[in-house]
């Protein structure tokens, strides 16, 4: 049965994130319990994301040495499960659990017609092949460009390659999907009235996804087929933006900050459009010493030992590609593997294909341009329209009831401005915006933390309203073709092979595709009509294009 694989998956690494935890906890000596809170939520909630997290960077750092292989990613999971028997199991709410359970069953519902998302067989299978066969490569991105830009997510994908059975991969957008919908429940049903709301107003963002223009489609989360990291990227975006917006307006704990930085580094590490978060975090840090409502010395350490992840991530751009920060052209140095210009030309084709914003026309004729997309076209019409919901609903259903901390500050309003330029000037693709359009609908809501629910009478109902609204919600995220497909499939194990691709041969041992651009996982196929010459040098391979 389907969903059986599915929970083994997500209770395997439910597991191994408790373990890392209790690592963590003792090599640092601070006391752990599965109650304890981060951002006034229960430390279990982040188990499983914490667990494909590490397992992302651990496969990005031994690939500087050795291929990723399942062995290593076996020992990876051994060895931070056994740690579980160091730790009871403490839970004050047993049904918590069951409770992520009943939302991952839902979710899986999506396995049953999902298939590839087209980059997966552009680009994102033939680079995760290479990492599972190679250790890293110099001048990679020579065989194909895309490769430089090259995704935390694509080293742990790599994990997910079972017998030929690409569908674990959509696994793992499972449980951080679960994950989300998970935290938004307990904040509901929660007594924290600042995330309680706000995610109200997620969830009648979620609810209205499904309506309007052309069908609907505001720019909530939507599951994707597999190869994309978008959701992911959003749901990690939208939580560290909120428990940014919180970390000046409440007191925060030294492990609170640690554990939002790894999801800024992380969202980074996904895309660098998470750059924006980095800003977003250090503005509001450093405005916390300044007015002297946090200590440095308490955060210097942790901080700065987290940050050495970036030093490795930014040389593996430099050897893929010849680019600290691909495709920033000013970031490339003339190695024998980097092509010049190649940074360039991309970033200019992708922005063109994107239908970003140049000063070589007017903001208003790019915006008429842009717009003329129809499913941008639809996703702006919703999103405001949605906009307009959610706040009429704040005032219908909700009386403020005394002036609080809660409106704008100056660094948010530099990063809301921030992100949205930062996308107009180079991506400006409705799926960019997940988290950030999310977390609009949430601090909606969320900059009236005093409000009182205006009708008292019926106040008590108040929780089952929101479960209701919020089921609503999970059940439609998965299509409802899908609930067809699984009945016609009777919930069993579904299997998603790699497609049977042709290809002519082209110089030396190089081949291409005879029809489209798509190499999947052959690691001889090539993006261009180029001469790859390569070598060996101290036991790496290197890719140059001979001129």
């Amino acid at each position: 049965m389907q969903f059986l694989s599915i929970l083994l998956f997500y209770t395997i690494f439910y597991l191994v994130g408790r373990g890392i935890f209790i690592f963590v906890s003792k090599i640092n000596n601070f006391k752990f319990e599965d109650n304890y809170k981060l951002f006034e939520i229960e430390i279990k909630y982040f188990y499983t994301v914490i667990a494909l997290i590490f397992l992302g960077n651990f496969n990005f750092l031994i690939n500087f040495f050795k291929p990723i292989t399942n062995i290593s990613t076996y020992f990876f999971i051994c060895f931070f499960i056994l740690f579980n028997l160091f730790k009871s199991f403490n839970f004050k709410k047993k049904y918590d659990i069951l409770f992520s359970f009943l939302i991952l069953f839902i979710l899986s519902i999506s396995t049953f017609n999902i298939g590839f998302q087209y980059d997966a067989g552009y680009y994102h299978l033939n680079f995760q092949n290479w990492i599972r066969s190679e250790k890293i490569i110099f001048g990679l991105s020579n065989l194909h460009t895309a490769h430089a830009l090259s995704s935390i997510n694509d080293y742990l994908s790599a994990s997910f390659w079972v017998n030929g059975n690409f569908i674990y991969l959509h696994y793992q957008n499972l449980i951080f999907l679960t994950t989300f919908y998970s935290l938004l429940f307990r904040y509901l049903t929660g007594n924290s009235k600042r995330y309680k709301y706000g995610s109200l107003g997620v969830i009648i963002f979620a609810l209205l996804d499904n309506f309007g223009v052309n069908g609907g489609r505001n720019g909530f989360l939507t599951i994707q087929g597999i190869g994309k990291p978008d959701v992911i990227f959003g749901i990690v975006f939208f939580l560290a933006s909120i428990y940014i917006f919180f970390l000046h307006r409440r007191k925060s704990t030294v492990h609170e900050i640690i554990f939002l930085y790894v999801l800024v580094l992380y969202s980074f590490q996904l895309k660098q459009f998470g750059a924006v978060l980095l800003i977003y975090f250090f503005s509001v840090l450093y405005k916390l010493i300044k007015e002297k409502k946090l200590e440095i010395k308490n955060l210097l350490k942790p901080l700065l030992s987290l940050s050495l992840i970036l030093f490795p991530w930014i040389i593996k751009g430099l050897i893929l590609s010849g680019c600290l920060l691909f495709p920033l052209e000013f970031t490339c140095i003339d190695f024998t593997w980097y092509q010049e210009n190649t940074a360039l030309d991309y970033s200019t084709e992708t922005a063109r294909f994107n239908n970003a914003f140049y000063f070589d026309i007017s903001f208003f004729n790019w915006l008429q341009s842009w717009l003329s997309v129809e499913l941008n076209n639809t996703v702006a019409q919703n999103f405001l329209f949605s906009l307009l919901v959610i706040y009429i609903s704040k005032n219908l259903l909700f009386k403020k009831l005394r002036s609080n901390n809660n409106s704008l500050s100056i660094e948010d309003i530099v990063y809301i401005t921030l992100t949205i330029i930062v996308w107009i000037f180079g991506s400006p693709h409705p799926r960019f915006l997940f988290g950030f359009l999310t977390f609009v609908s949430f601090i909606i809501f969320a900059t009236y933390e005093n409000l009182e629910f205006r009708y008292i009478k019926y106040k008590k109902y108040l929780n089952l309203i929101f479960i209701l609204f919020f089921t609503i919600s999970v059940l439609l995220t998965p299509r409802i073709s899908s609930y067809y497909s699984a009945i016609d499939q009777k919930f069993n194990i579904v299997r998603l092979n790699e497609p049977k691709v042709e290809f002519y041969n082209y110089y030396k041992s190089w081949v291409m595709p005879a029809d489209g651009d798509q190499c999947w996982s052959n690691l001889n196929c090539l993006e261009n009509y180029v001469q790859i010459e390569e070598k060996i040098k101290s036991g790496y391979k290197i890719f140059t294009i001979d001129n």
